[in-house]
């Protein structure tokens, strides 16, 4: 089952990537929130589509049947599986669906529907609706499929074989388009302590992250709040009070692309100087700086009690004046269906029936088991249908009326749970230092995660770690214990709030190479600093497997307040490091120790390379670990400039265009150690031919297209430097492109917090 949500921080959460710009309030989007009548595909269980209704265009391994007379046996799926490298994809970018593991005969006939998300199609037949085009290539048993969404929203991959339909299909394909977000009016222009406040509405931009980070005029992300306009929706009302004068800039990204005009800028400063109000010729003093900002904000709510007040004026109205009309139904129609459905909470649809024939309500949740349902007629002609969800995730509604369905396809009702919500250990804290904790909501269904430190009053920092699960960090400023709330749905979390305590720095400390990036099978060390020496710290060592690594703790003989512990890692991840003084964890603990292997990282065999021509390259360091990646590519001790593209997965191609026929040497490094390769080892030769005289020069561009987010220089060889960001399938990647000299390539695992 795929679970999608959109996340929102209270106040000043920021989004720290390893080098780009650090983001505020993560907030991932899914527009089928957005309307509450609007259904989903075909199910798993329903008949498939008639062949009326499949262009000719649809591929087939086989257009053999099976001869008639012969008993036909039902088709064994086995564990055949789909597969995408992205399952959320940009409008208009080709996407690739992988069938594996599905063993077709040559009688059998294989049929792939794709069909695009519905918009106002209520009424539309199945036969009418449309299909995309696609293609399916076939490797043994793996079929590669292939197509280009031109819709935002979710598309549904259908397989069929001798037309029965394959038990895991719909397969969900999520399409974006950052150009939908509607960002409201910002001023130009605010004062100094007022609340500057704008929407955004991303309902018609499909699932993502949606960022924003608001920064001062010396670039320092400054705390805001981010409220959801009306419930099940992706509209929001973004809001932050300027403590200081200058420009300040809103930043907004969504997966990772910059909003058009983005960054918006917000001038701020000081509030002009009251004015004497003057009565029969004597002047009364001036309002205070203080009175006036009550006054305003006095008037603000009034306003806003108002427009409040006229709106309920004006549904009374309309409700009486419904309720007053005699009610015709033509049709039959359902009128009222929720979006979100908390899982243990009774829920209801309102149907509004034509006619007195049955009605019938068919609930079908997660894990396709149908869930009972109550019918209460509450006036002449409306229906109100009850259900309890009882399993998170995505509920199929079917609504027939005398047998015949009342829409073509079922609606969709997702069951969310805030008790579904891991919370991770929370350390104790140590003044002006990092505290990290994780947040899994992998479990819990559509909602909104909200984290608040202190009621929002300390900034905290986010860091996707995929699969919906997050990295939360903030940074104490006050020696007093932090209250951490974490709410889903506007519920508490069990447990929240958390308490963070904050300790004396005098009690331990510990630092060292063993608390950072380590190597596999080589030893590393850990220094622990206490205040008694009569106290021995307690340290345990897990890798990612939970296993328990032999440690050695080596009190020092020159001061008995310091000692050294040893441990060796034997396998790529991250390692849990809890160290304690009796019995209770120092400030940080647990650390987080980065293995890696560079002997993991493979390198393949240059291309055929021609001057003037691309060349390329590939790397793969899937099961390297986190590390820096060093690319040269040099000819006569002079550097070729050469480019990086993400091929997902931790792997990349790395192209370079040589001008010389001469042998070029590439040279990869991972965290300093050459790339060993399995049959090729750097560094490696490439020996460059000359161009053929009818050959055409191509234009050389760089293959990787990413926001620029600084520029400095290399004082000794005068090189600029690029720093670009991009974010792959569970990892996150920058590239450090040095012109004409050096290719730097970070690599961020999913579970790695830099």
């Amino acid at each position: 089952v795929l679970h999608s949500f959109y996340v929102v921080f209270r106040s000043s959460i920021e989004i720290q990537e390893p080098v780009s710009e650090i983001r505020d309030d993560v907030i991932e989007v899914n527009p089928a929130n957005v309307q509450a009548l609007e259904p989903v595909a075909e199910l798993p269980h329903s008949p498939a589509p008639s062949a009326k209704s499949t262009p000719h265009t649809t591929p087939k391994t086989s257009m053999k049947f099976k001869k008639e007379g012969k008993e036909t046996k039902p088709f064994e799926f086995g564990k055949s599986k789909f597969s995408s490298k992205h399952e959320v994809v940009k409008r208009g970018k080709s996407v690739e669906v992988k069938l594996e593991s599905l063993k077709l005969t040559k009688e059998d006939t294989l049929r792939i529907v794709v069909l695009p998300p519905r918009r106002n199609q209520l009424s539309a037949a199945v036969d009418t609706q449309p299909e995309l085009e696609t293609k399916v290539k076939r490797s043994g048993s793996k079929y590669e499929i292939t197509f280009k969404p031109v819709d935002v929203g979710t598309h549904k991959v259908f397989a069929y074989v001798n037309e029965i339909q394959h038990p895991l299909s719909p397969f969900p394909i999520r399409v974006y388009d950052s150009g939908e977000i509607i960002v409201g009016e910002i001023p130009a222009q605010s004062n100094l302590n007022d609340t500057v406040e704008f929407t955004v509405d991303a309902g018609r931009a499909g699932f993502g992250n949606l960022e924003m980070a608001i920064k001062d005029a010396d670039g320092i992300i400054i705390p805001s709040h981010v409220a959801q306009l009306e419930s099940g929706t992706a509209k929001f009302l973004v809001t932050f009070t300027p403590t200081s004068r200058g420009p300040h800039t809103v930043n907004i990204t969504f997966n990772k692309e910059v909003l058009k005009n983005s960054p918006f800028e917000v001038l701020i400063t000081d509030p002009p100087a009251p004015l004497n109000d003057t009565v029969d010729g004597t002047g009364s003093p001036s309002l205070s700086k203080k009175e006036m900002k009550k006054e305003k904000e006095d008037k603000k709510k009034e306003e806003k009690e108002r427009v409040k007040r006229e709106k309920e004026e004006k549904g009374a109205t309309l409700k009486k004046d419904k309720k007053s009309r005699h009610r015709v139904v033509s049709k039959t129609s359902v009128t009222k269906i929720p979006s979100l459905s908390r899982v243990g909470q009774p829920s209801n649809i309102i149907v509004e029936v034509a006619g007195h024939d049955q009605l019938e309500i068919v609930i079908t949740d997660s894990k396709k088991n149908q869930i009972g349902t109550e019918l209460i007629e509450i006036e002449p002609g409306v229906m109100q249908v009850n259900f309890t969800p009882q399993v998170v995730g995505d509920h199929d509604i079917e609504v027939k009326y005398g047998g015949v369905p009342v829409t073509p396809i079922p609606f969709t009702c997702r069951a969310y749970d805030p008790a579904k919500i891991k919370v991770g250990t929370i350390p104790k804290g140590l003044l002006e230092k990092p505290v990290y904790f994780t947040v899994d909501a992998s479990e819990a269904g559509v909602g909104n995660l909200e984290v608040a430190v202190n009621d929002g009053r300390v900034p905290s920092m986010a860091h996707a770690l995929g699969q919906h699960r997050y990295d939360i960090s903030f940074v104490p400023k006050e020696n007093v214990d932090h209250t951490i709330t974490i709410r889903f749905n506007n519920e508490p979390v069990p447990g929240s709030p958390f308490t963070c305590q904050l300790v004396a720095a005098a009690q331990a400390s510990a630092s060292g190479p063993g608390l950072e990036r380590v190597p596999v099978d080589e030893p590393t060390e850990i220094k622990i600093q206490t205040i008694a020496s009569e106290a021995q710290p307690e340290v345990r060592v897990r890798d990612p497997m939970g296993i328990d690594l032999p440690v050695e703790i080596m009190p020092s003989e020159k001061d008995k307040t310091v000692c050294t512990v040893k441990y060796t890692p034997k396998c790529v991840g991250n390692h849990q490091v809890d160290i304690s003084m009796l019995g209770e964890p120092i400030a940080g603990s647990p650390f987080t120790a980065k293995a890696y292997d560079a002997r993991m990282a493979l390198l393949s065999e240059c291309d055929h390379a021609v001057v003037g021509k691309p060349c390329t390259f590939a790397i793969d360091a899937a099961r390297a670990g986190a590390g820096n990646m060093e690319i040269i590519v040099s000819v006569d001790n002079h550097n070729v400039p050469n480019f990086v593209q993400a091929e997902g997965q931790a792997k990349f191609k790395v192209s370079f265009t040589p001008q010389e026929a001469k042998e070029h040497v590439i040279s990869v490094r991972f965290n300093g150690v050459s790339v060993p390769g399995e049959f090729i080892c750097s560094p490696m030769k490439c020996m460059v031919e000359k161009a053929s005289s009818t050959a055409v020069t191509p234009a050389v561009t760089s293959p990787v297209a990413t926001e620029l987010s600084s520029v400095t220089r290399n004082s000794s060889e005068e090189i600029s430097k690029y720093s670009l960001t991009k974010e792959l399938e569970n990892a996150q990647v920058f590239f450090v492109v040095f012109l004409d000299k050096l290719s730097v390539l970070g690599i961020y695992l999913s579970n790695s917090l830099q």
